[in-house]
């Protein structure tokens, strides 16, 4: 293998690695913002489980999202409540973690930080 053949195989890995990290970091705050929603359809029904919560209110304070929303209306919020895209989304993430992983592993075999 050439000097230049080399260098590209680790310019490519190098870019590789930085694609998957991105992905990694989408996919999470990807997450995070599914909790976020998940955990506001909590409080929503912790708060029509309270006897004397005023429940004639369109439009409720979720704390983990920091903002009013018809919970009725939010569409992302329905979204949040879809358990099959959530284990999909965790599956994604363990694959990319894992993709990492590996590519972490080949970098640091050819002696790249």
């Amino acid at each position: 293998m050439t000097e230049d053949e080399k260098r590209q195989q680790k310019a490519m890995l190098l870019l590789e690695h930085q694609e998957a990290e991105q992905n990694l970091a989408h996919l999470e705050e990807k997450a995070e913002r599914l909790s976020r929603r998940i955990r506001g359809v909590s409080e929503w029904l912790s708060y029509a489980a309270q006897r004397n919560s005023d429940l004639s209110r369109d439009e409720i304070w979720i704390h983990g999202l920091g903002v009013r929303v018809e919970p009725l209306k939010d569409i992302e919020i329905a979204r949040s409540m879809d358990f099959d895209a959530a284990a999909k989304l965790i599956q994604e993430i363990k694959d990319a973690r894992s993709t990492l992983e590996q590519l972490s592993k080949r970098k640091q075999s050819l002696g790249l930080k």
